[in-house]
């Protein structure tokens, strides 16, 4: 029996899944403890909190000069704030006396107070007017300097303490492993059994009723103008959702509707062209169907208490995507879905390439953007077409085809992975690094085995080295000056150097926490991602939220796949989701050892799932519809639940 489908492999989700409920069962339950909140949507009530982004930085208040004040600006509507918490260090003071005063705009709001300072943790009490900013006066007659590593408003006192925090969190740990083990101890005593399979079959009677009804229909098309087909309505959707997005729709609530509409039509279609015979059940007692099919019924139980801006994502899982994966599975050729995808991809970043190159100029502080509207999102993009180019370079290799396809291959490998250091994109790094590195290691094992002889594998790599840097030159080069046309999109972000300069740290709770996790060099590392990932987790509740949080008066994304499903479907989402990524990434990774020394799409899912997977936790994966990272996720997701019994399905059958 294989890994994934042994029963050690069962018992070692099951236990990953158990572990994980009770850890963010108890989080939650803690945190709701601590704040003396009762409320499912607002499990850490901690009142309204404000993270600025004026007034932080190096002051020098000089009295009776336009120096002697600064500004705490909130970007938000006017707001009873009760407290300013200020962290200062490098004072030249031990002491000093700064006058507050609110303004609503231009207005002042109440009376001036007067309030000590001192390094390091500072809690300032204030009237509670209803301010949107505050002017912050020197009131001594000396100068002082000082540097402000973070200020936050709140509604309401700080209270959190680390410690009465763990204890909370380790007391329902106790509490929850009691009453679940009680539980299942009457469970086995009674030999009572959850059919835990019972959904999925419920499901897969559901795809037969449906799809059985199309087999006729597509019988009468032929194969490859289907496949055709398939891999067109693939490219349209990236190239129509982009479009969607940089013209500042995707966003809205009223055309969210019909594009899911449009993506769910689009994969239907390319089910129903895969229906080669009359459908039937196919064994997905896999822990991986089972983490799928719960995060969906989450997603869905959340909707239903809570509406979304991205709305139906759960009910697409369960349908659309449910039925694409099943006849996936009825396919007699599985692997063809993988290479059709791969094509896609390679076919799109053409199209990109000629429109990036006739009509979006690189600018000189911001990175290569394409046709997005960011240098993360084309960095992202590209490195998953990477990903394909040097799965089909491995495969002509292992075939000895060293034709015109294979140059081909070669050159989109080249330009693929300059685009993405042009982009200047981490995410786009992280997710390329795997894969050049298990590419690497799989043309070194072919010297070392003889499959290609060493002194001709040696002077391949050289020229090939060579050829990449005229490359990347040439396309550094024809980024800048080629483009005849510049096209703007009203989504295009600013250059990623103008726009940090924006950005500042926030604080969570305790100022050992923040000195840590707001550390200068931390957040310089992170790109600012570490600021966004406190307020998401100060957000945390059962049920989730409807967008994103305001943060410095607008949405934002979190820049972690686990904690956008968390704010947006509820703390307990995500353990079926965790464990989703880790089954794709074992399955998938056993697979490419079995399946090394063949020409199977095995190694190209090995190194797009963990590139994903690492992508998925510092970038915002969790864009339905429109990342391509999630594209990719759902679109291929189908491969793990075939089972490898069906020794048919992976592998290329020639």
């Amino acid at each position: 029996m294989q890994f994934e489908n042994s029963n050690r492999f069962v018992k070692f989700n099951k236990a990953i899944a158990y572990v994980l409920i009770i850890i963010f069962l108890s989080v939650a339950c803690g945190l709701a403890a601590i704040s003396g909140s009762h409320s499912f949507t607002n499990t850490y009530d901690s009142g309204k909190v404000c993270d600025t982004t004026i007034g932080t930085g190096y002051n020098v208040l000089s009295p009776g000069t336009d120096d002697s004040y600064f500004w705490i600006s909130t970007s938000d509507e006017p707001f009873a704030w009760n407290y300013i918490y200020m962290d200062i260090k490098d004072a030249n003071f031990d002491k000093a006396s700064l006058e507050i005063q609110g303004y609503d705009e231009n207005k002042q709001v109440g009376r001036p107070m007067v309030r000590e300072i001192e390094e390091g943790y500072n809690e300032i009490k204030i009237d509670g007017d209803e301010c949107s900013s505050f002017k912050v006066s020197l009131s001594d007659d000396e100068s002082i300097s000082f540097t402000v590593k973070f200020i936050e408003l709140r509604e309401s006192k700080w209270f959190f303490s680390m410690s009465k925090y763990l204890r909370y969190v380790g007391a329902f740990i106790i509490t929850f492993v009691l009453i679940s083990g009680t539980v299942i101890l009457i469970l086995r005593r009674k030999k009572l059994k959850i059919d835990w399979y019972g959904p999925i079959d419920f499901l897969q009677d559901i795809y037969l009723s449906f799809g059985n009804r199309f087999v006729t229909l597509s019988l009468k098309v032929p194969r490859k103008v289907k496949s055709a087909l398939r891999i067109a309505a693939l490219i349209f959707w990236m190239f129509w959702i982009m479009f969607i997005y940089n013209t500042g729709k995707y966003m809205l609530t009223a055309y969210f509707k019909y594009n899911v509409a449009i993506f769910c039509v689009l994969m239907l279609l390319i089910a129903v062209s895969m229906i080669e015979k009359p459908l039937e059940k196919k064994d997905w007692n896999r822990p991986v169907v089972h983490a799928w099919l719960w995060l969906s019924i989450c997603m869905c139980v959340s909707e239903f208490f809570i509406s979304k801006r991205f709305c139906m994502i759960g009910y697409v899982n369960l349908t659309v995507l449910g039925f694409y994966y099943f006849t996936w599975d009825n396919l007699t050729d599985k692997a063809k879905v993988i290479k059709e995808i791969i094509t896609a991809f390679k076919i799109a970043f053409l199209i990109s390439v000629c429109f990036t190159l006739l009509c979006r100029p690189r600018g000189e502080l911001g990175g290569l953007v394409g046709h997005t509207w960011n240098p993360n999102i084309y960095g992202i993009f590209c490195a998953i077409v990477l990903m394909g180019f040097l799965a089909s370079i491995r495969n002509h290799i292992i075939n000895r085809n060293y034709r015109l396809v294979f140059a081909a291959d070669m050159v989109g490998s080249m330009v693929s992975l300059s685009f993405v250091l042009l982009a200047g994109s981490r995410a786009g790094f992280i997710l390329a690094v795997p894969g050049l590195i298990f590419f690497l290691a799989e043309y070194v094992s072919m010297i070392t085995s003889g499959a290609v002889k060493p002194v001709k594998g040696i002077l391949s790599a050289v020229a090939i080295v060579v050829m990449f840097y005229c490359i990347h030159i040439l396309c550094a080069w024809a980024t800048v000056n080629l483009p005849i046309v510049q096209v703007v999109f009203s989504w295009d972000s600013q250059p990623p150097n103008e726009a940090m300069q924006a950005i500042i740290s926030i604080g969570m709770e305790a100022p050992s926490i923040q000195r840590i996790a707001f550390d200068e060099r931390v957040t310089s590392f992170l790109t600012a991602r570490n600021l966004y990932w406190m307020e998401y987790l100060r957000e945390i509740n059962f049920f989730g939220h409807e967008y994103y949080p305001i943060i410095w008066g607008g949405a934002r994304y979190p820049h972690n796949g686990i904690l956008g499903i968390i704010y947006r479907y509820g703390i307990l989402t995500a353990v079926p989701y965790i464990i989703m990524f880790i089954n794709v990434c074992v399955i998938s990774f056993k697979r490419y050892l079995r399946e090394r020394k063949e020409t199977s799409p095995a190694f190209y899912f090995w190194i797009c799932a963990i590139g994903i997977s690492l992508c998925m936790l510092v970038e915002n994966f969790e864009r339905p519809f429109l990342a391509t990272e999630w594209l990719w996720w759902y679109w291929c997701l189908g491969a793990v639940f075939i089972k490898k019994d069906n020794e048919g399905d992976l592998r290329r059958e020639e």
